[in-house]
């Protein structure tokens, strides 16, 4: 894998981004670090707190008839906090590009293009029904490109 022969660089950060992780998915790298890069050196986003957790219940409510997420990214962009939940089954392998999309879709909350009204979504100013199907999303398409970019920008600044 990726991560498990080259040394991790050092960071420091001011005291935001705050990064709470909490989930007890087993991987091999600093996630809290990992996001903290992500937020401040890729999406140039330093004032929000984000908490990470594992809520497979919660998460389940947004799977759509073609697609179980394995994640989901709930904000307040007033109070710029928002909550990362993560299936409990994530192989440690799949952690770091599933962050990523999910750091788009705060990037995408923090400028209040996406917003979640119940079950349902508000993209740029449309209203998107829960029962949209995943791949006609167009929040989901537009982090399903970009995550690829992330992760590649994460590997160039995590390890030296």
């Amino acid at each position: 894998m990726w991560f498990s022969k080259k040394k991790q660089k050092q960071w420091e950060f001011e005291d935001k981004p705050i990064v709470n992780w909490t989930t007890k998915i087993k991987v091999k790298y600093d996630m809290v670090t990992i996001c903290k890069l992500i937020l401040t050196q890729i999406l140039g986003i330093k004032d929000v707190e984000l908490t990470v957790v594992t809520n497979d219940s919660q998460i389940k409510i947004f799977d759509t008839p073609d697609f179980e997420l394995q994640a989901m990214m709930l904000g307040n962009r007033p109070l710029k906090k928002y909550t990362l939940l993560l299936r409990s089954n994530i192989g440690a392998a799949n952690v770091l590009s599933i962050v990523c999309h999910e750091m788009w879709h705060l990037s995408q909350m923090y400028k209040g293009q996406l917003q979640i009204i119940g079950k349902d979504f508000k993209w740029n100013s449309k209203m998107y029904s829960g029962s949209t199907p995943y791949f006609e999303r167009p929040w989901e398409k537009e982090a399903l490109k970009e995550q690829t970019e992330i992760e590649k920008k994460v590997k160039k600044l995590y390890y030296e």
